[in-house]
């Protein structure tokens, strides 16, 4: 992400002045977090059920169960330390379940756990740039109704750190980006020649960028119905509709409903 086209102010202060009390007030910051969590713990478990079922692979079955009993104890953690505790080993036995998920025999998309800061795989430079392109979108989700990008309650402040949209996009990991790199992958969209080695990483080159970028407004355009609405609505447009839900709750405080699929 280069950049973005914004207004100077926000539109709404009062909900920043919502947003920063909630931020403050200990207890309600760690019952958002749950939400952010449980939502997250709950979509991988079923990005997890629905492979078990696809390939017969009673270990991704088990690994649902497990991230399903810590989703349970993630309902009752009562600081934010043990809750990022929780979501931790929850997302390492997901990404432990990882290569029952592809479907390719090339060496080039073998994978075996999640590095960043660079990728050290292919499939971890598909991840990463899925979660960058997610996270562009949530942040704009946050300026259009008028949150605070950077002030979060999951993700902990600190400067040049969207928190706010890091918290909303953890429901969407499991359901968007992740569905984007598994249906290249699976689906032989993306080839060898499409990721390069270079400083101590692997990156996308343009030609993967390029059937990323399609495969991911694929995923956008696709249908959806959030819990709380009545009708279906496509992924970008549920960006938002999390975000303006985030905002009512902290304004009139009114339970937050975390984003989940079945």
């Amino acid at each position: 992400l280069k950049g973005r086209l914004g207004s100077s102010s926000s539109h709404r202060p009062k909900l920043r002045m919502a947003q920063y009390r909630a931020h403050d007030a200990t207890g309600e910051r760690v019952l958002l977090a749950r939400a952010f969590i449980r939502a997250k713990l709950s979509n991988m478990q079923t990005m997890l059920r629905r492979y078990a079922r696809r390939r017969s692979a009673p270990a991704l079955s088990e690994s649902a169960d497990t991230v399903s009993d810590l989703k349970r104890r993630a309902a009752h953690a009562e600081d934010l330390d043990g809750l990022r505790g929780m979501e931790g080993q929850a997302t390492r036995v997901y990404y432990e379940a990882w290569p029952l998920f592809i479907n390719r025999s090339d060496p080039t998309f073998s994978f075996s756990e999640r590095t960043r800061r660079p990728p050290e795989d292919a499939v971890n430079a598909l991840l990463s740039f899925g979660y960058t392109l997610l996270l562009g979108d949530m942040q704009v989700a946050c300026a259009t109704v008028g949150l605070d990008p950077s002030l979060g309650f999951l993700h902990t402040l600190r400067r040049g750190c969207p928190s706010c949209a890091l918290d909303l996009v953890e429901a969407f990991r499991p359901t968007v980006a992740d569905s984007v790199v598994l249906r290249l992958l699976n689906e032989c969209r993306i080839a060898p020649d499409d990721v390069k080695s270079r400083d101590e990483g692997v990156f996308l080159t343009r030609s993967g960028r390029e059937a990323f970028y399609a495969a991911y407004e694929e995923r956008r355009q696709t249908t959806v119905t959030p819990p709380g609405l009545g009708s279906p609505i496509a992924y970008h447009r549920a960006f938002e509709a999390q975000a303006r839900m985030l905002a009512r709750s902290l304004t009139s405080g009114a339970d937050y409903v975390p984003f989940t699929i079945r």
